[in-house]
């Protein structure tokens, strides 16, 4: 490699995908447990309820992300919203395969795509709100 390449994603920081990833995972299951908690097998406004809410812990993970950041932070913001989804997702698995569930791989690609975009967005947002608190503090 040419001295003057650098890896394509070398330049991440880790620890902003790790401080998106635990808050996007920490309000994803609060969510989750919480309607769990109240029996959304009826298909009730409660199953919408826990998608919504998953989706803003990875948008809220996403901003988080980009915060932290101080590049790219649209890449931050999806690759800690995926990396909570997959944690999140890798004990689901476990769990149904020792209760016996049935596993659809193909929802696990539908949400790992929704929460990336979700997680993408948020890191958007947080670039624009960095922007604005950057052009704020520059007239002050």
């Amino acid at each position: 490699m040419d001295a003057k390449q650098q890896p394509l994603l070398g330049d991440l920081e880790r620890s902003a995908i790790i401080a998106g990833a635990v808050v996007a995972g920490l309000i994803g299951v609060t969510v989750t447990l919480g309607v769990a908690a109240a029996d959304p097998d009826d298909g009730s406004a409660l199953l919408l309820l826990a998608t919504v809410g998953v989706l803003v812990g990875f948008l809220a993970g996403g901003i988080v992300a980009a915060h932290r950041t101080t590049h790219r932070p649209a890449t931050h913001g999806a690759l800690a919203a995926a990396a909570a989804f997959v944690v999140v997702q890798a004990v689901g698995i476990v769990r149904r395969l020792i209760v016996g569930d049935d596993l659809s791989w193909l929802s696990y690609v539908y949400f790992g795509l929704l929460a990336m975009t979700t997680g993408l967005a948020g890191g958007y947002l947080g670039q624009l709100a960095r922007r604005r608190r950057a052009s704020l503090d520059d007239q002050a």
